[in-house]
């Protein structure tokens, strides 16, 4: 049970995690600055995750069981490679090309992490339109 499993949960998806975000970023750019930094970016991508699952020890039962944890982790470790590569040099170019509106929603959904009432509020567009909006431009990147 959360948290006295989190050791026994988290270990064994180590090397599930790295090699997701490796997947989820190595077809995303295939320039060779980008392609050396995959690693790393991996790396990160999976430290960033399991250091967001450590700040729910203190809540208990937060997952309820192991089935959760795995849904979750999965979950964040996506977001948190597409958040690494809209932030990395070698994507920027591909970023600034976009319309201003697109590349706006990018940052403020995958980098800032606003809510889809925030973008919204913020781009004056729907809030039922983020996501599926979020997804058509990351898909341009």
């Amino acid at each position: 049970m959360w948290p006295d499993d989190f050791l026994a949960w988290s270990e064994p998806l180590y090397p599930t995690v790295y090699r997701i975000a490796v997947h989820a970023l190595l077809w995303r750019n295939d320039a060779p600055l980008f392609q050396a930094d995959l690693p790393d970016l991996a790396r990160e991508a999976r430290r960033a995750t399991f250091e967001l699952a450590r700040r729910h020890l203190a809540s208990a039962g937060y997952f309820p069981d192991l089935a959760a944890f795995r849904f979750w982790v999965g979950a964040v470790v996506a977001q948190q490679t597409i958040r690494l590569y809209l932030l990395h040099p070698a994507t920027r170019q591909r970023l600034n090309g976009l319309p201003p509106l697109e590349r706006r929603l990018l940052e403020l959904v995958y980098v800032d992490r606003l809510t889809d009432s925030e973008v919204a509020t913020l781009l004056g567009i729907p809030a039922g339109e983020v996501q599926a909006r979020a997804i058509q431009a990351l898909h341009a990147v």
